[in-house]
């Protein structure tokens, strides 16, 4: 198990629950972060008679070729630390976040319109429904908050 300096915690994993027909099981990457999991597959099937849990290797009883596994896991897992501590680094400014805003020419509720229409367009009856009824309360909520605000 890796922990990093941004409470990341990255393990290799045999996944037992998910028996392929031939009896191996897949390896997987699972990442914690913030209490988010997630899982990322290796691309590796092995016997549970070929992972090493503890040391998180896979053994030299392999017929392929260990080594070369090793290595592929090995990179894997830098790559899922490098991707987490890129994430890490993109961080939204105030500055951003205005020069986003100001390319935006349509507000919430002319967007969610337009995507409403679209459904109805697509004869995805069910789903313009829901939307339609959820748009007229968010507008009735922000109504209200409106009406608050001018009166304090």
């Amino acid at each position: 198990m890796m922990y990093l300096s941004n409470m990341v915690t990255i393990k290799i994993l045999l996944k037992k629950l998910k028996q392929n027909e031939d009896g191996s099981y897949p390896l997987y990457i699972r990442a914690i972060k913030d209490r988010k999991i997630k899982f990322m597959y290796l691309g590796i099937k092995l016997q549970e008679n070929e992972w090493h849990e503890k040391e998180q290797l896979v053994k030299k009883n392999n017929p392929n070729n260990s080594v070369r596994m090793n290595a592929l896991i090995s990179k894997k897992k830098a790559e899922a630390e490098t991707l987490d501590l890129a994430l890490e680094e993109r961080t939204i400014n105030e500055h951003s976040f205005k020069q986003v805003k100001d390319r935006c020419k349509h507000d919430f509720f002319q967007f969610a319109q337009k995507n409403i229409e679209n459904l109805l367009a697509t004869y995805k009856i069910g789903t313009y429904r829901k939307l339609k009824i959820v748009k007229c309360e968010l507008g009735n909520v922000f109504s209200i908050i409106a009406v608050r605000h001018e009166l304090f």
